[in-house]
């Protein structure tokens, strides 16, 4: 319901009806009180009229109202009758203690349990108010209606936006509906805890004209009498309250809550915690736990009074609802030992039905009776405000569902036995179908997909060809069953992307080529299989979607097969492409499958490897410019990056002025859209800055000055940081000065732009140089300084800066030992040993290379 809908609008009205009998009823008490004093001595005919003129309303009244709310489940409203929250709790404190102390925050938006508790507050003040009549007498009915309203609104974050449709059998409190609004962190489960410590504290107390007159003195005592008590709570108390805590607990980062478990199917960010710094505990799933064995020890006493009659039909059925929302709640918590504790529960309820086999009445015969007291019951009105449980046989028994959350408990558990364990309750769950021993509880395909997804994402040594062998059964099943029993259980998208990524994963990490060959040819296979179930028709439910060719494209990639991979990849991307193009929506590419492409062809360190990715580049800009739905594939910065990064590693020749060109590209379209995506930041150019070290050309050092000076200018323009050199930058910009080739003057002007390139990072406020900075800046003392006492100065004023900053490795020494002669070098290292020529980085003493990082270049 909306907060318009007409079941809201007629509980509104019913309320205010209310709400307008009880003001008439005080008004005319009130005037007779007045009245009285003033009437005596006066004439019969003009006695004022009395209260028995209006009728005061009863429970039954306040039944119809809460019913009425009740029906609207866990939807959220604005409230009408605003004074109701101070009417929950009763100027006296005898209310129920558990109404709304606003709800919805201060903002006049509240659920049914705020609504629920704050009419029996107000029926137990007018109770109180009228000396406690029999007619007012709250009963066990009217405080589980309060439970089951507190059961309804109970979530994880008490969101009011989710269905909580019962799955099997009505209960009012637990009904379905559809809510309104995100709002605070509400704890009905705790409210719903206070409920019950209401009906106990009453339970110890008199009952004004509920009683004969000749039981006054133990109604006085019913605390210490030990006769019945009319306010105890009794096992649907118990029921409704485990449900409230169970649904209360919030979902952990390894808990699961999926669609098929439709009361416990909560909005991802409300069943959620997704605050790192929270850790989600199971304090709620724990509670629920407690009060589940409440029920069953009052299960084990009703069984022992007389071992084959239960005194209370209904308890066992209130039991396996408990074991329902207590299994959901552990599966859902995500802590460690959850699976464990949803898998004894569901171990307990197994029991529970194989105990109840004895005495529980065949199906048939009890649809028979049931058809039959339908009948009788017809012109008899139901006054209970709390639906009664379907008390079918078939209520008992476990459910698919919870068979299901076990299974994915103990696939998200991620534990080295979870995937064994997934598969063994799997198993079980196929022989309780098969056999027809808990009716047609069948086992669900997300149940099958669980454990397909556990082991391809297990790493144990043939976890992969179990999770095939998994699916190929899946298959199977359907088609080996002559009865049928299985047409509904087929394979679709996710069962194949499961296994497939699992086969991906392999082609990633195979440590040998066999198995890595392995790998490949089984992906293969199940893509084709893919493909021809979905142009064949014979499965619909199998077609490649955009997972299926990201794994696949990943896969290839990342496999360090060369280039063949990547032109494996590529070729997936065109035929991904056509899928889009055919209208296939759920195959849409992405750039960043395009970018791991082009960093295959990069990788692949081949000649043709940068060609390939330049006309990617070039296929990319031509489709973009198609607009439409292909607008979102412009290349932005990581696509150029990429590119760039393959025409710097391979070499390319001509790379430098493709570079240039891109360079000048991507800076007149940012100037003409001032598309951010697309704007040239520190990472852009120094990608351009490493083509330009190597692939060597003249002028390159003069386009890396004009790069950094460009990068300055826009840094003091803008004061972005983005836009500021990093090590990385000077870096490139000193290895391209070093491997300037050329005349003396042409070296000299390109040594001064690694001077002042090494002496801006110095001085720079964001980074510092690192070991390869010494490295390439005494690279192009080598390459770039004539012999002489100025080059052997500048290197040993270098290496005294590397070694008091710590930075001194192996490829600094390498550059130190070609740069001057061995006696200077041995002074500038301390080192006298004949060993100078083959000394290393960790011969030396370590606070020299303390600093000292794998840098990337």
């Amino acid at each position: 319901s909306t907060p318009t809908s007409p079941s809201v609008k007629s509980a509104s009205q019913a309320e205010s009806m209310l709400r307008d009998a009880i003001l008439r009823y005080e008004r005319c008490s009130s005037s007779t009180d007045t009245n009285d004093t003033t009437t005596e001595g006066t004439d019969a005919d003009s006695t004022p009229p009395t209260t028995a003129s209006v009728v005061r309303p009863d429970r039954r009244s306040f039944e119809l109202v809460i019913q009425a709310y009740l029906n609207l489940g866990r939807s959220r409203f604005d409230d009408s009758h605003s004074s109701s929250q101070q009417l929950s709790n009763g100027s006296d404190g005898s209310g129920s203690g558990s109404g709304s102390s606003g709800g919805g925050g201060g903002s006049g938006t509240i659920c049914s349990a705020d609504k629920v508790a704050a009419l029996h507050g107000m029926m137990e003040q007018l109770w109180n108010d009228e000396g406690r009549p029999k007619e007012l007498t709250p009963t066990v009915d009217t405080f589980n209606a309060v439970l089951a309203a507190c059961a309804a609104c109970a979530g994880p974050r008490s969101a009011t936006n989710n269905n909580l449709r019962r799955r099997r059998r009505g209960r009012s409190g637990r009904s379905r509906q559809e809510g309104a609004d995100q709002h605070d962190c509400i704890n009905y489960a705790a409210k719903a805890e206070e409920v019950l410590q209401r009906m106990q504290d009453l339970a110890t107390e008199s009952y004004g004209d509920d009683r004969d007159s000749d039981d006054d003195a133990t109604s006085q005592n019913i605390a210490t009498s030990g006769g019945p008590c009319p306010l105890s709570p009794d096992a649907v108390s118990f029921s409704l309250l485990a449900a409230a805590w169970a649904r209360q607990q919030p979902m952990g980062p390894k808990g699961t809550s999926w669609s098929g478990y439709e009361r416990h199917s909560f909005d991802y960010e409300d069943a959620r915690n997704n605050k790192s710094s929270v850790r989600v505990d199971c304090e709620c799933a724990t509670k629920a736990e407690e009060r589940l064995r409440i029920l069953e020890a009052m299960f084990a006493e009703d069984s022992e009074t007389e071992p084959d009659v239960l005194n209370d039909f209904e308890l066992p059925y209130l039991l396996a609802e408990a074991y329902d929302d207590c299994l959901a709640a552990w599966a859902r918590s995500g802590v460690v030992g959850a699976p464990i504790k949803a898998e004894d529960i569901l171990r307990r309820w197994e029991t529970l039905a194989d105990d109840l086999d004895e005495w529980t009445v065949d199906a048939r015969i009890w649809k028979e009776e049931r058809k039959d007291d339908d009948k009788d019951d017809d012109d008899v009105p139901d006054t209970s405000i709390v639906h009664k449980e379907d008390l079918s046989p078939l209520s008992i028994i476990p459910t698919a569902e919870a068979y299901t959350s076990v299974i994915l408990a103990h696939v998200l558990s991620k534990s080295n036995i979870g995937p064994r364990k997934a598969s063994d309750w799997l198993e079980r769950t196929l022989n309780l179908y098969e056999t027809g021993k808990w009716g047609n509880n069948r086992p669900d395909l997300i149940a099958f997909n669980g454990c397909i997804t556990a082991w391809s994402s297990c790493n144990d040594d043939g976890a992969v060809e179990k999770a095939e062998e998994m699916l190929n059964r899946l298959e199977s099943l359907r088609t080996e069953c002559s009865d049928g029993r299985f047409n509904y259980l087929s394979a679709d998208t996710v069962s194949y992307n499961a296994c497939l990524g699992g086969w991906c994963k392999r082609i990633q990490n195979a440590k040998d080529s066999e198995r890595q060959t392995e790998a490949t040819r089984r992906a293969k296979n199940l893509f084709d299989r893919m493909e021809a179930y979905c142009i064949s028709g014979e499965n619909p439910n199998v077609c490649p979607n955009s997972r299926t060719y990201a794994s696949l494209i990943y896969g290839w990639t990342r496999s360090g097969l060369g280039i063949e991979a990547a032109d494996a990849a590529n070729d997936l991307l065109r035929r991904m492409e056509e899928r889009y193009r055919s209208g296939a929506r759920d195959c849409r590419p992405t750039l960043q499958l395009y970018s791991a492409t082009i960093n295959a062809y990069a990788k692949a360190g081949q000649a043709d490897g940068a060609k390939k990715a330049m006309s990617l580049l070039q296929h990319l800009n031509d489709l973009s410019s198609a607009g439409g739905k292909w607008v979102e594939l412009t290349p932005d910065n990581v696509i150029y990056c990429a590119v760039l990064d393959a025409i710097a590693r391979t070499r390319m020749e001509g790379g430098a002025a493709c570079a240039l060109t891109i360079l000048r590209e991507v800076e007149e379209f940012y100037a003409a859209t001032g598309d951010d995506l697309c704007r040239p930041n520190v990472r852009f150019y120094t990608a351009v800055m490493f083509v330009l070290a190597n692939c060597r050309k003249e002028g390159n050092v003069q386009e890396a000055q004009g790069i950094l000076m460009k990068m300055e200018q826009n840094y003091e323009e803008t004061r972005d940081p983005d836009s500021l050199p990093n090590s990385f930058t000077y870096n490139y910009a000193i290895n391209c000065a070093a491997n300037t080739l050329g005349t003396l003057e042409v070296k000299s002007e390109a040594f001064k732009v690694a001077l002042k390139a090494f002496q801006s990072l110095r001085k720079s406020t964001i980074d510092t140089p690192n070991s390869y900075t010494y490295a390439f800046f005494l690279k192009a003392c080598n390459s770039l300084l004539p012999l002489g006492d100025m080059r052997y100065n500048v290197i040993e004023r270098t290496m005294n800066e590397c070694i008091e900053d710590g930075m001194l490795n192996d490829e600094v020494l390498n550059w130190l030992r070609r740069g001057v002669p061995v006696q200077l070098g041995r002074e500038i290292l301390h080192f006298p040993d004949k060993a100078y020529q083959t000394v290393r980085a960790r011969d030396l003493p370590s606070e020299w290379t303390c600093s000292a990082r794998r840098n990337k270049r």
